[in-house]
């Protein structure tokens, strides 16, 4: 588990340089926080 967690935080890590770096990060975040609003995360509970 340990090499995916890690190779997961890296790739979120460059994601999150990349956006930031384009000023994009906050709205992503904004985006993120949407979509769990709606329900999506309780939808994807439900069927796991």
């Amino acid at each position: 588990g340990n090499l995916l967690d890690r190779d997961k935080n890296s790739t979120v890590n460059i994601m999150s340089k990349f956006l930031s770096q384009n000023g994009m990060w906050t709205s992503y975040q904004q985006f993120a926080g949407n979509l769990r609003k709606t329900g999506l995360v309780i939808d994807m509970a439900r069927y796991s």
